[in-house]
């Protein structure tokens, strides 16, 4: 069978780190298919792939049934494939009428001579007012295009990305950042003017999955290693700390990092932070990151909540979370509604000073804070300590919520009853060193661990 879209056995690696491990996947003509999972998962490294940006390591793209390796973007664009971006991706100083030609003129520049091209200019600029209709954009012909509403932005990425005829068409998070009314009329004009074309999208909304797609094809993290400890000795001064630490965190697990104080785990996960002297390796994604200072770590992508709850005391809970933004210019998973919902106390204290917040309130800010910085991997030191029940149980909901959004999490806590429940790998530390790896159902059943390291 011919199919419009193929991919077999791709794979791609950056550096150690495998990001995509031997996907499969055949579209026929005219379908509609949704990959989901959760962030981080490889849904846009995938697209990056079939579209040429990235070259994979391993594996092949097929398009109607010819083969794409060694192929430019703009090479596979003109073999009938079109994509959009999860940031929009239009020309913010030209109007509505000369992004769309743009898209078209791509396409008759290639398809004639220059002398036919010109002759049919006019051809051009009528078939761009039809797009302009078709994306009922008609009324905003002459507005430039950094005055349009997001979602007006978001449907002129769309004419562009049609206009040059392709019949393959990948849409990355279409609806991404838009209101319940916009998404229904979002996906509505989708239907409209992509009508007999085949399309893979990636999305997370699943009424809108459901409501519009065929079949579903879901990436799922599996064990790609996202943090790897190799042999880590770490010494305050002329104290040996650290005594060759070995472990690794997957992406979208939560990993429970136990033991006695003075164990060694906050001084493992300080290690990482690279605030204490270290040797022997930390690979972030397949990238040594010892030897960083804390901001670079931040940076790239870890997290990381004292168990201080190092808040700044005079400013509000709002400015709190304010500056906990990297300011990276990456659109950010987690918004200011994202920690009132998770935290509803928050949202009644948003414009209270952080320094006369309860300890439970301080230890809600001090997480949200750091989810701010929308962390691939985050290391939280001792969450529950001194906060009552019901409060240690929003803390526990908080930490399911990031795997399910596929967060890392480094889960560093004495109460063995939350880590057992939440977790789904638990690690013992015992002087410095790890002396247990494995399930909490393992540990569960290994008494001699249990009380020699454990139990007080």
């Amino acid at each position: 069978m011919s199919y419009a879209l193929e991919l077999k056995d791709l794979r791609k690696n950056f550096g150690q780190t495998e990001i995509i491990r031997g996907v499969n996947l055949a579209v026929k003509a005219g379908e509609r298919v949704a990959i989901i999972g959760p962030n981080g998962a490889g849904k846009s490294t995938l697209f990056n792939l079939i579209s040429g940006r990235f070259a994979p390591t391993s594996g092949d793209v097929f398009l109607n049934g010819t083969q794409l390796k060694g192929k430019k973007p703009f090479e596979i664009n003109r073999m009938g494939l079109s994509r959009s971006f999860q940031i929009t991706n239009i020309f913010p100083k030209l109007s509505v009428f000369e992004n769309l030609r743009c898209g078209l003129l791509w396409s008759l520049g290639y398809k004639y001579t220059f002398f036919k091209f010109l002759a049919d200019l006019d051809d051009a600029n009528a078939r761009t007012d039809e797009l302009m209709e078709m994306i009922k954009l008609d009324n905003k012909r002459d507005v430039l295009a950094v005055n349009l509403t997001y979602a007006e932005q978001r449907a002129l990425e769309i004419g562009i990305t049609i206009a040059g005829g392709a019949n393959v068409i990948l849409l990355d998070e279409p609806t991404a950042g838009m209101s319940k009314s916009e998404t229904t009329r979002f996906i509505r004009l989708i239907k409209e003017v992509t009508v007999g074309k085949t399309l893979l999208t990636v999305e997370h909304d699943m009424g809108v999955v459901f409501g519009w797609v065929h079949p579903i094809s879901k990436i799922r993290p599996g064990d790609i290693e996202m943090l790897v400890l190799d042999n880590l000795h770490a010494f305050y001064g002329k104290s040996h700390v650290l005594h060759g630490v070995s472990f690794s965190v997957a992406q979208g697990e939560i990993v429970a990092l136990l033991g006695r104080n003075g164990s060694g785990r906050s001084t493992t996960a300080k290690a990482i932070m690279g605030s204490v002297d270290a040797t022997g390796s930390v690979l972030w994604r397949g990238q040594q990151i010892r030897g960083l200072k804390p901001f670079e770590v931040a940076h790239l992508g870890l997290g990381y909540v004292p168990e201080n709850r190092d808040i700044f005391p005079s400013l509000t809970v709002h400015q709190n979370l304010l500056l906990g933004q990297k300011g990276s210019g990456k659109g950010s998973r987690w918004s200011f509604e994202d920690m009132y919902t998770l935290f509803p106390r928050l949202r009644e204290r948003q414009h209270t000073e952080a320094g006369v917040l309860s300890g439970g309130e301080q230890q809600m800010l001090t997480l949200c804070r750091s989810l701010m910085g929308d962390p691939d991997l985050i290391i939280i030191d001792e969450p529950t300590e001194g906060l009552a029940p019901k409060i240690v149980e929003l803390v526990a909901q908080f930490l399911k919520t990031l795997r399910d959004r596929g967060i890392s999490v480094l889960l560093i806590e004495q109460k063995l009853t939350i880590a057992m429940r939440i977790s789904d790998r638990a690690l013992v530390m015992g002087h410095g060193s790890i002396v247990f790896d494995g399930s909490p159902a393992a540990l569960k059943q290994d008494s001699y661990i249990r009380k020699e390291w454990l139990e007080v």
